[in-house]
């Protein structure tokens, strides 16, 4: 390890240990092992501040040995499959205004989503996900590493506009690096313009987007 780089280390160990949690195989592979508690614990954790019953009885199971690492294994990849992810934690505010005008505010919902709900929208400027363009190397290792210890401080901005759906206006390296770090939910602030809203708030737009993709 650098000892000059203590941060990138962290940043590095943390997001390692994400992306296994992410990969099916390699998460009941870990139950087998001592550090399998770790994850076991993490996961009861999650579910119980998400007030997600059936995360909360899968991470149970994962405490017994063997036998129970496969069931909640098996369980977690089902509801990947289904698209059973938590509720997202919002408050909504609805005005008038006319259908398709861009510069009407007719939505705005704020408070926090599972990261999986943003995680395939792109920049409002061409900005793709996974660049961070603007954070090379060691900033972008400091970046991160800032985001693992103190969370995300400001949301990702998100508008929904007539004719381009729902973007990422401001926060594309704050999303990278929740996805990066494995991160399960994310704040934010999204906008919807001229009764966008209508075609689904951004629950509604992610799972129709899943299903597209099924199909």
């Amino acid at each position: 390890m650098n000892e000059d780089d203590p941060k990138g280390f962290l940043s590095r160990l943390f997001g390692g240990w994400n992306r296994a949690r992410e990969n099916p195989v390699a998460d009941v592979a870990l139950g087998f092992t001592p550090a399998g508690v770790a994850a076991d614990v993490q996961d009861a954790a999650r579910a119980i501040r998400d007030r997600d019953a059936l995360g909360v009885a899968l991470a149970s199971a994962g405490f017994i040995p063997g036998v129970g690492d496969v069931v909640k294994g098996v369980g977690k990849g089902l509801r990947r499959a289904v698209g059973d992810l938590p509720a997202p934690r919002l408050n909504r505010q609805n005005w008038e205004g006319r259908r398709g005008y861009m510069d009407h505010l007719t939505a705005k919902e704020e408070g926090y989503v599972p990261t999986e709900y943003i995680a395939d929208l792109q920049g409002a400027r061409g900005e793709i996900r996974g660049q961070h363009r603007n954070r090379q190397g060691q900033k972008w290792e400091d970046f991160k590493s800032d985001i693992a210890q103190r969370g995300i401080q400001n949301p990702i901005f998100i508008v929904n506009e007539p004719g381009f759906g729902p973007r990422i206006y401001e926060g594309n390296h704050r999303l990278d690096a929740a996805l990066e770090l494995g991160l399960s939910e994310v704040p934010v602030e999204i906008k919807h313009f001229g009764k966008e809203e209508e075609l689904g708030y951004i629950e509604d737009l992610f799972r129709a987007r899943n299903k597209l993709d099924r199909e």
